[in-house]
């Protein structure tokens, strides 16, 4: 999808080439005529620059596609502070995952995947990841 031959915009950028979906048919990542998008994103989940990726569509407004394992609708969440999930529907821990091995606190983390900071605070809690949160109810300095 962002390999050389199928990227339109000026040059490609250095993460591009890391991409997984570098040598992948680009027809996968856009849904047409009720097509669903698993095909890209199973593509996306084993991706070493998916946050990039991620980054990348959110900033230049990228209203189409799959990019950073997300749909046009998943990333409007995202561009809006906080990701679209409906009720009932499964959080997202390879995000999770993403953003909590960049450092960011279980709040921002939680803001950013569409879940509570105790759902990020047991995830970390289940691996053994000491949680990086400030403060919080019942603390004492």
């Amino acid at each position: 999808m962002i390999g050389d031959a199928t990227w339109v915009g000026p040059t490609p950028l250095p993460w591009m080439d890391d991409a997984a979906c570098a040598d992948v048919d680009p027809d996968i990542f856009f849904a047409e005529n009720g097509k669903k998008y698993s095909d890209a994103k199973a593509v996306c989940d084993g991706c070493p620059v998916v946050q990039q990726c991620l980054e990348f569509a959110v900033s230049n407004g990228v209203r189409v596609g799959v990019w950073g394992g997300l749909t046009p609708e998943e990333r409007k969440g995202v561009s809006q502070g906080r990701p679209r999930r409906k009720p009932g529907t499964r959080v997202d821990y390879g995000l999770v995952a993403l953003y909590v091995a960049e450092g960011l606190s279980d709040g921002a983390v939680a803001e950013r995947v569409g879940c509570t900071a105790w759902t990020v605070l047991r995830w970390r809690k289940a691996r053994g990841i000491a949680s990086n949160s400030r403060g919080g109810r019942g603390r004492r300095s």
